[in-house]
Order: structure tokens, then C-alpha cells, then sequence
């Protein structure tokens, strides 16, 4: 299958090694979900945006992107506008929306900058579109996330109709109605009517399939609307839940891999014959960390965890915006806290490892001898986590995970399920996960799919158009 993936991240990262471009895997959840594609036998073209001096050289030609067999491109955005579109109209924006991070006592406001950044969001959608237009592409275009909602409609408005369908897929939460009606109302018919002009949108889970359609319904007049599709003007618009797949041969390719050892042995010093919890995540807002430390802390204090360490891997993200760099500190904090309270003259059971780029092997190797895994976000799209700690831990490793993540439909059956505010209740949930011998059905439960059966279930409704 031929196609265009189009999104913010490309698949590759690049380092000027001795004056030379080094390129290096990309990360971040929506990249590995998508790589996947990229390892089968597809011939596939990636658009992205250039997200440093050093991507821009890239862009302008300095040496090719891709590698032969994935035409990898990067869009040369201004600065500014790449800054104003990024950082305050998607990430502190319609990510905090998304997420439900929003301070209602001080954003959102909708002054003269926020208007800038819209514009700014509208100007790189246009951007694509126009990249999209000149690219010979005869398969579907894929639409990767809330930073590229307006590309289809951008599509419409350039007259380019692309010869294969344009189908969007929508990473993270999507918001109730009460918090999406945060927006004005211009704002939310915006968003809403230029999705619809997909010819499918596809998202992670049920619940945040029905949020959308339940915020078209409360916020498009005359729209008519069912489980499964959005009939609007003159357009019927299919809603796919399709929860992303790993890759599971390419997982284990890495967990055999020299650098996933050298990690196991790291760790296996670490933990000093003890029980091992794992969280393996970037330090990004909704991952809920600090929590994850509490109910640690309550766990131990109540005595549920005799020989057990807490190893956190994370992994810096956005520590360009003040609020990122704010919630790492305090990440740190918390866990200085909990060590100094449970062990004052030693270094404590938390071992708080923080990366600085993508540690793929690392996480993995950790997940593979965890006793536990814990991901407690406050909401997420997905969580490949959860599903890389199944393949990691070979039924081995017991997963406790969130009800408030887009994985949790999925895998919740095999799954200790906590709510990701509730310290009492994950404090006894990793209790019980310390207590059982394996969780063999999660393994199974993710081994049944992958990548390709994802695209297929993406594009079930217009396969035939």
C-alpha cells in the first residue's frame, strides 16, 4: 500500500556528529504507533514539521531526509509561527483542553495572542495541504492528531481532491461536552466542521469516539448523529475506534539488542534482588507521576511492600514551556520527599531515572523485569506503555493501569484498573499486583493484533470508496 503520513513529529531525529547529519529514530507515542508501518512491506511518504535549526537545514537540503524506502520530508515553518502554532494553540491549548488540564482561573482567555496562535494553527494546516497537493501519492493520507485537524478541509479549499481517501486519526482524548464548550462557540464549530470534512476519523477507544460525537451533536446545529457516524450538511463522516497496535517482533528486536542489556544489568544491580514497580513515560502534564509516588509511599507505609523498589525511567518533554519544567522539578521534589520520609539515612526505595531523548531500550528492559508496571495517567489517548509492558514482561509482569486511559478498554480485563486521583485505591491496587504470580492473558490479549490490522480497521469504512 502505497500512502502519505502526514504529523508534527517525523519518523527520524537528526545530530550534527563532527559536521556530519546523524539520523536517529524519532519518538513519542504517536510516532512508534505509527512506525510500525514503516517495518512491514509498505512503500510510504512521511510529512512532518522541522522542529529545529538543525531540521530546517534538512528541509532546505542539506542532505536528504528518509532512508531510501520512507520519503521523509519536513516542512520549513518560521520559528514564530511554528512557536505560536505549537506551543499555544496545540500544546498549552487544545492539548490542555483535550486533557483536561485547563486552570479554569486563569486560561483560557481568548485575547489578541491566542488569536495569533489560531491564526498560526490555520497557516501550518494550510502548509500541509499545499506539501499534500504537490506530492504524488496514490494511496490514502493518513492525518496524525490534533495539531493537523484543519488539513482535509485546507484540502477543500486549495481544490485538491487527494486520489485516495484522507482519514484522520485523533492521538489523545477527546473532551466531554461541558469542558469542550470552553471554547466559544466559533472556535468549537471551527473544530468540528473542519474534522467532518475527513472522509474518516478514527480514535483509540470507545469512550472518546462518543465524546466527539456527543459534542457534535451539542454543538452543530442540524447534525444528525449515531454511534459510528456524523451526518452534517451535506456529509456523512464514518467514526472508527481503532486502539493503535505494537510492534511486536520489532519490541523484541530491541529487547535482544545490546543496549536493552546493558539496561537489564543496570537495573538488575538496582533493585538488588528486591521486587521491582516500574513507570516508564515522558514527563508530560497528564502522566500523573507525582500521584504514581504517593500511592507508593502509602503502599509501603501500610506495609504492602517489604523488599520493593519504585525505578521510574522517564524521559524530558517539552522542557522548553515553563509549566514542563515546573511539573520535572516537582517530580523531583516529590520523590526526594517519599525517599527521605521512608529511608532518612539511605537513598530510598524511588530510583528516579530522568533521560533526556528517547530510551526505547531502556523502557523496555525495565518493563521486562518489572514485578509491576504502573501507569496511572489522569487521561490518555492510549498508553502504548501498558501495551509494551504485556510484550516486555511475558505474562510476567503485572500491569496496573488507569480507567481513565484509551488502553484500559482494551486491556483492562487483565489489568489491576485504578482511578488516577484515588492514592488509597492505588496503593492497594499495586498491593495485589505485588501479590499475583503473572498476568499471562495481558501478553495474549496484545498478541492477537498489530500495526497493519490497525491500518486496516482506520480505513474499513472507506476501503471501498
Amino acid at each position: 500500500m502505497d500512502g502519505l503520513v502526514c504529523s508534527h513529529r517525523g519518523p527520524f531525529t537528526y545530530a550534527d556528529v563532527d559536521g556530519r547529519i546523524e539520523e536517529r529514530p524519532g519518538n513519542g507515542g504517536l510516532v512508534n504507533a505509527v512506525s510500525g508501518l514503516l517495518r512491514g512491506g509498505d512503500r510510504l511518504a512521511w510529512l512532518a514539521c522541522a522542529l529545529s535549526d538543525l531540521d530546517r537545514e534538512v528541509a532546505r537540503g542539506r542532505r536528504p531526509a528518509g532512508d531510501g524506502r520512507v520519503g521523509a520530508r519536513l516542512l520549513d515553518i518560521p520559528a514564530e509561527t511554528h512557536r505560536l502554532f505549537y506551543d499555544e494553540a496545540c500544546v498549552t491549548g487544545l492539548g490542555f483542553l483535550f486533557h483536561g488540564l485547563v486552570d479554569q482561573a486563569h486560561t483560557p482567555t481568548f485575547d489578541a495572542r491566542l488569536d495569533r496562535a489560531w491564526a498560526a494553527y490555520r497557516e501550518v494546516n494550510r502548509a500541509y495541504a499545499r506539501e499534500v497537493a504537490k506530492t504524488a501519492v496514490a494511496g490514502p493520507v493518513f492525518v496524525e492528531d490534533y495539531h493537523l485537524m484543519f488539513v482535509a478541509d485546507a484540502l477543500r479549499e486549495i481544490g485538491f481532491s487527494p486520489p485516495g481517501p484522507t482519514v484522520y486519526f485523533h492521538h489523545v482524548p477527546w473532551c466531554a461536552p461541558a469542558y469542550f464548550a470552553l471554547l466559544p462557540r466559533a472556535a468549537r464549530t471551527e473544530v468540528l466542521s473542519r474534522l467532518l470534512a475527513f472522509d474518516a476519523l478514527g480514535f483509540h477507544a470507545r469512550m472518546w469516539a462518543d465524546a466527539f460525537v456527543a459534542c457534535c451533536e451539542a454543538f452543530l446545529p442540524g447534525a444528525e448523529c449515531e454511534p459510528g457516524r456524523v451526518r452534517w450538511r451535506d456529509r456523512e463522516t464514518p467514526i472508527v475506534v481503532a486502539p493503535a497496535q505494537v510492534d511486536v517482533p520489532h519490541l523484541r528486536q530491541v529487547m535482544a539488542g545490546d543496549a536493552a542489556e546493558r539496561w537489564r544489568d543496570r537495573l538488575t544491580r538496582l533493585a538488588a534482588g528486591r521486587r521491582v514497580i516500574v513507570r516508564a513515560d515522558r514527563v508530560d502534564l497528564w502522566k500523573n507521576v507525582i500521584r504514581g509516588f504517593a500511592a507508593f509511599e502509602r503502599l509501603v507505609l501500610d506495609g504492602g511492600a517489604p523488599d520493593t523498589v519504585f525505578v521510574a525511567l522517564l524521559v524530558r518533554s517539552r522542557t522548553h514551556l515553563p509549566e514542563y519544567r515546573r511539573y520535572l522539578a516537582a517530580c523531583r521534589r516529590e520523590a526526594g520527599r517519599v525517599n527521605e520520609r521512608l529511608d532518612p539515612y539511605g537513598p530510598g526505595p524511588i530510583h528516579l531515572l530522568v533521560a533526556g531523548g528517547s530510551e526505547h531500550a531502556r523502557a523496555l528492559a525495565g518493563l521486562g523485569m518489572a514485578d509491576v508496571a504502573l501507569v496511572n495517567s489522569t487521561s490518555d489517548g492510549l498508553n502504548l506503555v501498558a501495551k509494551e509492558t504485556a510484550i516486555a514482561g511475558e505474562g510476567r509482569t503485572r500491569l496496573v493501569l488507569s480507567e481513565t486511559t484509551g488502553a484500559h478498554e482494551q486491556l483492562g480485563a487483565w489489568a489491576h484498573t485504578v482511578h488516577p486521583f484515588d492514592i488509597g485505591q492505588t496503593a492497594g491496587a499495586l498491593a495485589a499486583a505485588l501479590a499475583e504470580d503473572g498476568a499471562p492473558g495481558l501478553r495474549d490479549a496484545v498478541l492477537d493484533d498489530s500495526p497493519e490490522s490497525w491500518i486496516r480497521r482506520r480505513l474499513a469504512p472507506v476501503s471501498s470508496a
